[in-house]
C-alpha cells in the first residue's frame, strides 16, 4: 500500500554526590585522579556553600541553589567540583546557555568522560548537532569503563546521524545503545522514526508497538503510529491513534501540528480548537499554535475570536509586525483564505 505523506509532520518528527564526603568525583570515571590536587585547595567556605547547595537542590530550591554555587565559584572559579555542581544546578534550572559555559570550563579544568558528556548533553539540547556529535565523540575517546550515561551517549548520536541523513550510521549507534538497555521506550521510537526515514512503515509501525508494550503511555509513539497509518489512508484510526497522543500530553506540540490535517474535517473542528486552546492555557506565547487557533476561527468567518486570538499574542511578540497586518485585515473582515495567516 502507498503511504501518502502529511507534508507538515513529516518536518515537524524528531522522533527524540555525596558532598559530606566532598570526593565528588568518585562517581564520574577518570576524574578522581584529575581533581586531586584541586580537592585539596578547596576552601572551607566553598565545601559549605557545597553541601547546602546540595540539599537546596535536592528539594527543587534551584534557584537558591545556584545563587549558593555562584558564591562557590567566586571563590574557588575553577574548582572542578564547583563547576560541576553549578552546570548540574543550571541544567536542572534550564539555562541551557548558562550551563554550557560552565561545563566548557570544566572540559578545560577536568577533561573526562563526564566533562565531554554534559557539554555534548547542552549543546544537543540546544540542538547544536555537529558540536554535539563532535563533543559525544570526545567523550567516548575519554571512556575508561562502563558505565550507565554510554546509553545516551549512544541514542544522541544515532539521532543526530538520523539528522544528517546517516541512516546505517544511526542504526550502527541505536544498536549499541539498545545492547546498553533493550527496554527503552524511547529507543523503539526512535528505532521507529529511522524506519520512516527509510520508507519502511511496516517496521517503523512494528518499532512504535513494541515502545507501547513497554510503555503504553509514550506519547510520541503513538503519534509515530498516527503518522504510519494516516500515511496508510485510515485517517479514523490515525485520529484515534493522535488523540490518545494528546490524552496523555496535550502539550505535544508535534501533534498539535499533525493535528490540522484534519481541518478540512468538520466533524473534527471543536476538537481541534478544544486542544490548541487547552495548549494555550499553558503556553500562550507559543505563536505557532495561536495562529493555527486563529485560522481555525476565520476558516469559520468569526473574525472577532480571531482578533482576540491574535491580540493576545501580540502582547507576547510585540516585535512581530506581520501581527499588525493580520489585525488590520481582520478589523477589515477582509479575509478570503485563511493560508495568509502565517509568521
Amino acid at each position: 500500500m502507498e503511504l501518502q505523506h502529511s507534508q507538515t509532520f513529516d518536518q515537524q518528527i524528531n522522533f527524540g554526590d555525596d558532598l559530606a564526603q566532598i570526593n565528588l568525583d568518585v562517581q564520574h570515571q577518570g576524574s578522581a585522579k584529575n581533581s586531586s590536587k584541586n580537592e585539596k585547595s578547596i576552601s572551607a567556605r566553598t565545601l559549605i556553600y557545597l553541601k547546602n547547595a546540595k540539599v537546596l537542590m535536592e528539594n527543587q530550591e534551584l534557584a537558591l541553589s545556584v545563587h549558593l554555587l555562584r558564591q562557590a565559584s567566586n571563590i574557588n572559579s575553577h574548582h572542578p567540583a564547583v563547576l560541576r555542581q553549578l552546570g548540574e544546578a543550571l541544567e536542572k534550572s534550564k539555562k541551557w546557555s548558562e550551563a554550557y559555559s560552565v561545563f566548557k570550563q570544566l572540559c578545560r579544568v577536568q577533561p573526562d568522560f563526564y566533562s565531554f558528556f554534559k557539554k555534548a548533553e547542552m549543546e544537543y539540547v540546544q540542538q547544536n548537532d555537529d558540536l554535539a556529535l563532535q563533543s559525544y565523540y570526545e567523550c567516548l575517546s575519554h571512556l575508561v569503563e562502563d558505565c550507565d550515561e554510554l546509553f545516551t551517549v549512544y541514542k544522541n548520536i544515532g539521532n543526530i546521524l538520523v539528522k544528517q541523513k546517516d541512516y546505517d550510521g544511526a542504526e550502527e549507534y541505536f544498536n549499541k545503545a539498545n545492547a546498553k538497555n533493550s527496554n527503552s521506550d524511547i529507543l523503539y521510537v526512535n528505532f521507529g522514526t529511522l524506519e520512516i526515514q527509510r520508507e519502511d512503515y511496516n517496521k517503523a509501525v512494528f518499532c512504535f508497538r513494541q515502545a507501547l508494550q513497554i510503555n503504553p503511555k509514550n506519547d510520541k509513539a503513538w503519534i509515530g503510529l498516527a503518522f504510519v497509518h494516516f500515511g496508510f489512508g485510515d485517517h479514523e484510526l490515525a485520529w484515534g491513534n493522535l488523540m490518545t497522543a494528546l490524552d496523555i500530553h496535550k502539550m505535544n506540540k508535534t501533534g498539535l501540528v499533525f493535528m490540522m490535517n484534519w481541518i478540512e474535517d468538520s466533524s473534527k473542528s471543536e476538537e481541534i480548537k478544544f486542544r490548541l486552546g487547552q495548549y494555550l492555557e499553558d503556553d500562550g506565547f507559543d505563536q505557532d499554535i495561536s495562529l493555527l487557533l486563529s485560522q481555525m476561527f476565520i476558516r469559520e468567518k468569526n473574525f472577532h475570536a480571531a482578533k482576540s486570538c491574535i491580540e493576545v499574542l501580540k502582547l507576547y511578540h510585540p516585535e512581530n509586525n506581520k501581527l499588525d497586518l493580520i489585525l488590520d485585515e481582520l478589523h477589515q473582515g477582509e479575509f478570503k483564505n485563511e493560508s495568509s495567516v502565517e509568521i
